[in-house]
Parts: C-alpha cells; sequence; structure tokens
C-alpha cells in the first residue's frame, strides 16, 4: 500500500489542515498519524499558549505543556502568551526557566485572576525572569496586557521597540515613582533600562486605562511625560476607565489631566472609549433648586460640578467612534445628568467624522424610572441630530442577560428609533468591552 507522503497532494493536505484549524484535538491525532502533518499542526497548537496556575491538580497537564515551551524549536513557535495566576503563592520557580526560551513573542497577557499579585512580594528568580522576557521580547512585541498587577515599577516599560497596544487593567504602580511623577520629576531607571532617543519611541495605537483614581492620574502623567518611553501622537484607539470604590475619600478631579492626553492624540484619535463616574454629594444636590441646575454645573468653585462636567471633546476631529460606560448610579436621577449629556452632545457636533455612538448601561437601570427617563431624555435631546447609529450595550452583574430581559429593554428604548439604526445588544465582557471575548488586545465592546 503506497504511503501517504506519495499519494497525498499537497492542496489536500493544506485543504484539512485548514478545515482542522480550530480543532486542536483532531490536528494532534492527525500530528501522530502523519508526520507530514507534525510541524503545521506544532505551529497551529503553540501558536497562542494559555497557562493557568492554581492549585487544583487538573491543571497539571497544562503545566506540562508549558515546560514543553523550554524546547527551543517550540518556544519559537509561540506568538501570543497569556499566563493567568489563580493562586500565586503556588506560582513554581521553574516558570523562570522557561519564559526566556521564547524569542518571538507578539501578544504577552500576565493577569491574576483571584488575588492580585504584587510585583515586590514575588520571588527574585520569578520577577528577574518577567524583568528579562520582557526586555528579550522588546523588538518583537506588539501587544502587552498587565492585569491586577500591584507596585508595578514603571521601568519595565523602558525597553520596548515594537509595542502598539498597551493594555493596563487593575494595576497599581509604584508608589514613589507616583510620587515622583506627581513632583514633576522623573522615575531613575533600574536594571538594563536604556531611556529611548524621543525619534525612536514606539508609536502607541491602542492603550487602555482601566484603574484607580490614584494611578490613573499617575499613569496620565507618566504617557504624556516627554521622558515616557511610548510616543502617543499617532494613538487611534483610547479607552480609560476608573473605579471610585477605592477613591471615596480621595476623589479628585482627573478631568484635566484625561484632556491632557486627549490634546497628546488630538490628529489621529478615531475611537474612544469613556467611563464617566459621577462622585456626586447627594446632601449637594438636594440644595440646589431646578431653575439653578445650569448655574450649579457651571461653578468654577464647585468640586461636584467639576466632577460632572464632560471632557473636552472638540479637540478631537478625527473622532468616528464614541463609546460611553454609563455607570449604575444613583445620581443619574437628577437633572445634572441630562446637562452632563448635552453638553456632551453640543462638543460631539464638533466632530465632523463621528459615525456612531455607543453606550453601555446596566439592566438595572431599566428597573429605575427616574434613571431610565434622564437617559432617554439626554439621548432623544435635538443637539443630536448627526448620529447615523446609536448602539445600547446591555449588561447584568448578577448573570446573563435573558432575551425577556433583552426585548424588555428593547421595548423601554423604542423611542430612540428615530435616532437612526437603534441597536441593543448584551455586552459581551463587562471589563473593558472587548468586541470578542477571546480577543484581549482589542478596544471595542
Amino acid at each position: 500500500m503506497p504511503s501517504t507522503e506519495s499519494i497525498l497532494p499537497f492542496e489536500l493536505e493544506e485543504h484539512i489542515l485548514n478545515y482542522l484549524q480550530d480543532d486542536f484535538p483532531a490536528l494532534k491525532a492527525c500530528a501522530l498519524t502523519c508526520h507530514r502533518f507534525v510541524a503545521h499542526a506544532q505551529r497551529v497548537l503553540f501558536a497562542r499558549v494559555e497557562i493557568f496556575f492554581s492549585g487544583d491538580p487538573v491543571e497539571r497537564n497544562r503545566l506540562e505543556e508549558f515546560c514543553l515551551l523550554a524546547s527551543t524549536d517550540i518556544g519559537d513557535l509561540v506568538n501570543d502568551l497569556s499566563i493567568v495566576v489563580v493562586n500565586s503563592i503556588i506560582v513554581p520557580e521553574y516558570t523562570g526557566l522557561n519564559l526566556p526560551m521564547l524569542k518571538g513573542l507578539r501578544n504577552m497577557n500576565l493577569d491574576a485572576e483571584v488575588a492580585k499579585i504584587s510585583w515586590e512580594a514575588m520571588s527574585r528568580t520569578l520577577r528577574f525572569t518577567l524583568w528579562t522576557t520582557l526586555t528579550q521580547q522588546s523588538h518583537s512585541l506588539v501587544n502587552l496586557r498587565l492585569s491586577h498587577i500591584e507596585e508595578l515599577p514603571l521601568s519595565v516599560f523602558a525597553n520596548f521597540r515594537s509595542l502598539e497596544g498597551l493594555f493596563l487593567e487593575g494595576v497599581s504602580f509604584n508608589i514613589d515613582d507616583c510620587r515622583l511623577l506627581e513632583s514633576g520629576l522623573w522615575p531613575e531607571p533600574i536594571g538594563n533600562s536604556i531611556q529611548c532617543p524621543p525619534e525612536q519611541r514606539p508609536h502607541l495605537k491602542r492603550l487602555r486605562l482601566n484603574l484607580i483614581n490614584f494611578h490613573l492620574m499617575a499613569s496620565i502623567l507618566w504617557i504624556t511625560n516627554p521622558q515616557c518611553p511610548f510616543d502617543v501622537s499617532v494613538l487611534e484607539e483610547l479607552s480609560i476607565s476608573k473605579d471610585p470604590s477605592y477613591d471615596f475619600w480621595s476623589w479628585d478631579n482627573i478631568n484635566a489631566k484625561i484632556n491632557t492626553l486627549l490634546q497628546a492624540c488630538a490628529n489621529s484619535l478615531q475611537t474612544f472609549r469613556y467611563s464617566p463616574v459621577f462622585r456626586v454629594d447627594e446632601d449637594d444636590l438636594n440644595d440646589v433648586d431646578d431653575s439653578d441646575w445650569e448655574e450649579w454645573l457651571e461653578d468654577e468653585t464647585s468640586t461636584t460640578s467639576l466632577q460632572c462636567r464632560p471632557i473636552d471633546f472638540k479637540s478631537l476631529p478625527h473622532l468616528r467612534i464614541l463609546r460611553l460606560s454609563i455607570p449604575e448610579s444613583k445620581p443619574l436621577e437628577y437633572g445634572f445628568f441630562d446637562l452632563w449629556f448635552r453638553e456632551l452632545a453640543n462638543q460631539v457636533k464638533c466632530c465632523h467624522l463621528i459615525e456612531e455612538v455607543s453606550i453601555k448601561l446596566s439592566v438595572n437601570i431599566i428597573g429605575r424610572p427616574l434613571s431610565l427617563a434622564a437617559l432617554k431624555e439626554a439621548l432623544l435631546s435635538p443637539t443630536l441630530p448627526l448620529l447615523h447609529r446609536v448602539a445600547i450595550f446591555v449588561h447584568s452583574h448578577e448573570n446573563k442577560l435573558s432575551s425577556e430581559d433583552l426585548q424588555r429593554v428593547r421595548e423601554e428604548l423604542l423611542d430612540l428609533e428615530q435616532k437612526g439604526t437603534l441597536i441593543i445588544e448584551q455586552a459581551s465582557s463587562i471589563l473593558g468591552f472587548l468586541s470578542e471575548v477571546n480577543e484581549r488586545f482589542q478596544i471595542g465592546w
């Protein structure tokens, strides 16, 4: 009987491999039965590697697979590496032996799924390994996502040369670095960090900052500093959101900092996702008469009014897509929300290329008549005649939405159809609003 190698046309082989592209068990089986498939199967199987560190014995096979990356042949095939730490206590030391073997990473994700990872509390071996890996990948890494890492020194970003996407979610920076930035000073580089000349800085195209208020301010001070290792002048996609739950007593107006960042990328920014948070004292609101809302909103001495005024969109002439994540917040029921959105709409009118305004809201808002009325009144404002598309993305903190829930939302917001194409969908991801759940390196919904 003739061998498979002698009778299988190359075109048919290619067709079979394309058909099995996303079927990893079948690819493995083919690699075992036909040695001609081995190389292609390995390229597919190891192009994207996802490793979980936890106390679950079931994960042992994943760790054994991770050890295979110590092979130079296999390590060269890895393009995307994701390390998810469920329990930072059990991160093995041999991790330090494998990561530097990877030579051509394009995307890297380091995430703490449950408890945060402290950079300073890591073992010296593991910290050195991560540092070395990031340094070695500086000429190939295109996207970097860091999530839930504490006390991160800013100098870890100093050596990148090809980075286009930076995604920071729930990260806290080294407190000494933050204080230096607040004082107008630049943190000293450590280790083998080399200050890149301004003309050689990599041009970021995608930036996501999902941080608590203090570290969000520090990150903007850092990213807009002339000594920052990244150039944001050609930034195309920007996502900013903040969680004020950690900053109840240290709330500060951050709009000025965000405006500075927007000005730095004004000539290139096309997609902007923003989550305004209304930290408003209800006693302050109760003291304002209905006739005084606009005067109160314009009061430069009122800290509360400063927080309510929208950031400056007028400086974004190339903006095409604006995505707002409306918080589940009681102040939505007060009249200033309508004024806030009206002012925002007036600014958006200056963005002549705008095509879409998408809004994310919690399904719980639908059960609040006053909040819903405020939202609908703002969206139906005559100051928004230019929109071609209005999209409402709904999420629930508790569980997945049923079709009945979505239908109820559509019925409640039926009046908005006059604004153009009304799209109401379930948000695929609460954090970051990714258009595809598995795509970590996109800014979308």
